[in-house]
């Protein structure tokens, strides 16, 4: 392959939203991309509707079966200067990638360049939110983003990562799918511990498709405390004693806020708080510090602003 990027499409039973997805990556006032479609075992459906596309940049893998390491297969085609890995149901502005490359061009020290985003709805309509809203472009060398994690949580939309090819072939880099559903925070916390540097710009421009119950309060508990042991580990490894510290009770943190708001949104009830709040995973590392006092600020924020917003 000879283009500047690869974009690695990955997708499942979806070619409604498939086709919206590779007529925005295709609409692209930068044209120098291969797109590869990683089909992780969908139906017929799938196949007929990249058949009817043309062109000669769009290549197309099946998988023969549903199996989420397939997805790693996106890594191995990093021949390209850049890489990137897309959702199926994601839509990219027209300038996107010409946005994101001629940053990456002007600066060579760049590792991961990510944007902020839209949120949509199944049906595609805007929902005139963007995550996260930031004032300025950021940048994170390294450790800089596990530390900011501690205060913001993960404020990278994943999706929109554009990798440089170099650093996924030097440290052979993957989704480590042992965490649980948030390999992309696990990836970026992997990244952020070398000496690289991660970019992050405010301009969204990049639809992000929201589902219905995709960021329900259960499933960002499980995502957090499904994470947690394998972070410490990690931190553990490189023996990051400081940052590991922090995490364990940034972590803790975290996930008593996220508890605290279905409570008080009145989501789960008071008996169901309480069980909660017992989880062996994170309640030992729960005390009266500066992320216990500063998240549950945030819950209470959240939580009201929920409540007045739904009356």
């Amino acid at each position: 392959m000879d283009n500047l990027i690869t974009i690695c499409l990955t997708t499942y039973n979806r070619p409604n939203y498939l086709k919206i997805a590779i007529d925005s990556i295709i609409a692209q006032s930068f044209k120098d991309f291969a797109l590869i479609i990683l089909d992780n075992g969908s139906d017929n459906r799938t196949s007929e509707l990249i058949a009817s596309y043309n062109d000669s940049r769009i290549s197309y893998v099946k998988n023969q079966k549903n199996e989420r390491e397939f997805i790693n297969q996106a890594f191995t085609y990093s021949t390209n200067k850049y890489l990137m890995l897309m959702h199926d149901d994601d839509v990219m502005n027209q300038n996107f990638l010409k946005n994101q490359i001629k940053i990456l061009k002007n600066d060579e020290e760049i590792d991961v360049l990510a944007s902020s985003i839209n949120l949509i709805d199944e049906d595609g309509n805007e929902l005139n939110r963007i995550r996260p809203r930031i004032l300025q472009n950021k940048i994170w060398i390294e450790k800089e983003f596990i530390k900011e994690y501690f205060f913001r949580g993960d404020i990278i939309p994943c999706p929109t990562c554009i990798f440089r090819s170099d650093i996924i072939r030097a440290h052979n880099l993957k989704y480590n799918f042992e965490v649980g559903q948030a390999v992309d925070l696990y990836l970026l916390f992997e990244i952020n511990l070398l000496d690289a540097k991660i970019f992050l710009t405010k301009t969204p421009l990049y639809n992000y498709r929201i589902h219905k119950n995709q960021d329900s309060e259960l499933n960002r508990i499980n995502l957090e405390v499904s994470i947690r042991p394998y972070l410490i580990k990690l931190l553990k490894g490189k023996k990051e004693e400081d940052l590991l510290r922090h995490y364990r009770k940034s972590s803790s943190a975290i996930i008593f806020h996220i508890i605290l708001n279905q409570f008080l949104t009145n989501k789960i009830s008071f008996k169901k708080f309480k069980k909660l709040l017992n989880h062996e995973a994170f309640i030992s590392d729960l005390s009266l510090n500066q992320y216990s006092v500063l998240w549950t600020f945030i819950s209470i924020f959240r939580s009201i602003r929920y409540l007045i917003f739904k009356n």
